[in-house]
């Protein structure tokens, strides 16, 4: 008769006590038919397979493929190790589970805490886009509305042709409209910018790790580009939209040193 400190050690594994009675009678017995153990563990047979059944998903026990069919204890060793590595990837699925479940609740609270503890609002910092085509979109719109100065730093200008016309626009009524390109470009005559009187400046490619569009000084819609991926392809990070003095202020700083630095 097994001791009541492995039966106890069993039960804090969360074997039931039909599963417990049966993989007792199994280490005692060896291998053995379902009605054998039903009648070595004083259980009815039905429980008799529920419970084998039940040891066999946790790997305590293995089946033979004939009949009828013998059952047959695992190895402890392997056994545990089996029962460990489970446990180990149904909790790290829980904490995945809860880790989302928080993280959702961060971005909601963090918004009303910094809102009502430090006075400011979240969105007067910064906003994200979902895409680039809706960065693209409100681009569009800020440089409609744009009254004294376009400030575009870019790499591959091109979307030139999707908003020429609204930067044609701006020039005509007064608007001082500059951009800073890559030194390689090629998608772009220059010379055409040049007679829409939009000035321009050349630089190495490498100094310039952010892209975006600068309005009236009081806005700007910026990408940020991360490291080189594993394939060596870049990644990004959401488009990011501000009218926050401070955060315009940075990328404003930014734009003439680069644009007075060549």
């Amino acid at each position: 008769m097994a001791s009541e400190e492995i039966i106890k050690i069993l039960q804090s594994l969360g074997f039931t006590n039909y599963e417990i009675k049966i993989l007792l009678e199994l280490y005692a017995h060896g291998p053995s038919q379902a009605d054998e153990l039903a009648k070595f563990a004083d259980i009815p047979l039905a429980r008799s397979y529920d419970a084998l059944d039940n040891l066999k998903r946790k790997d305590f026990v293995s089946v033979s493929q004939g009949r009828p069919r013998v059952y047959a204890a695992e190895s402890p060793q392997e056994a545990v190790s089996s029962l460990i590595q489970k446990e180990k990837l149904r909790h790290n699925e829980q904490i995945n589970s809860f880790s989302d479940i928080a993280s959702s609740f961060l971005d909601h609270a963090q918004r009303l805490y910094f809102e009502k503890h430090t006075l400011i609002n979240p969105k007067e910092l910064l906003s994200q886009f979902s895409s680039l085509k809706e960065a693209e979109v409100s681009t569009r719109e800020m440089v409609q509305s744009a009254k004294k100065s376009i400030d575009i730093f870019t790499h591959v200008f091109n979307w030139f042709d999707d908003i020429e016309d609204e930067l044609i626009a701006a020039t005509k009524r007064g608007c001082r409209v500059r951009v800073i390109l890559k030194d390689e470009q090629s998608n772009i005559n220059l010379a055409k910018l040049k007679s829409l009187g939009i000035d321009f400046k050349l630089i190495d490619k490498e100094r310039v790790k952010t892209r975006g569009t600068i309005v009236d000084e009081s806005k700007v819609i910026f990408v940020i580009w991360a490291t080189r991926g594993v394939e060596g392809e870049k990644r990004i990070f959401r488009p990011q939209f501000s009218y926050n003095e401070g955060i315009v202020e940075v990328f404003s700083h930014f734009f003439e040193f680069l644009w007075r630095s060549n």
